[in-house]
């Protein structure tokens, strides 16, 4: 069995060569945003990462897409502020995915908890309440109709 880049040409082995050379790591692109301010490097970060954000934000948010935009700026917006402190503590076992799926989770509650945006807090004020009443009028209790072979209500 040969290897994958066996069948490349010699000019796609040299672009396989200088790609794999050139491409950095997140310790790498977080240091030199950190350092130097630049823009490239945040940007590769986002490019490599916004999906995996969104998408848990996707799963966090019920489906929600606004919400889960709301979520992923957030992340991005704390990885940019934090990029100084993260970048000096992030070790080589540990990972940039790691933290920006944990501050993912982090943002999503925090968003429910604490809505700022106008459209969260317009989304989250219609969902209704259940008040004392109507919450025991639709769980009436126990089970009138036990199970006739003895092993429990039927009805779950």
């Amino acid at each position: 069995r040969h290897p994958p880049h066996f069948f490349l040409s010699g000019f796609g082995l040299l672009r396989l060569y200088i790609w794999q050379r050139a491409m950095l790591d997140d310790r790498q692109l977080l240091r030199r945003y950190a350092d130097d301010g630049s823009e490239a490097a945040f940007g590769e970060l986002v490019a490599r990462y916004v999906n995996l954000v969104y998408s848990a934000a996707l799963r966090r948010t019920g489906g929600d897409t606004h919400l889960a935009q709301d979520v992923a700026q957030l992340v991005f917006t704390d990885l940019a502020r934090k990029a100084h402190t993260l970048s000096a503590n992030l070790s080589h076992e540990a990972s940039l995915v790691g933290w920006l799926y944990r501050s993912t989770r982090f943002a999503a509650r925090d968003l429910y908890r604490n809505p700022r945006h106008p459209y969260t807090i317009a989304l989250l004020r219609s969902v209704p309440r259940l008040d004392r009443p109507r919450r025991d009028r639709l769980d009436p209790g126990p089970c009138q109709r036990p199970a006739r072979d003895g092993q429990g209500c039927r009805c779950l």
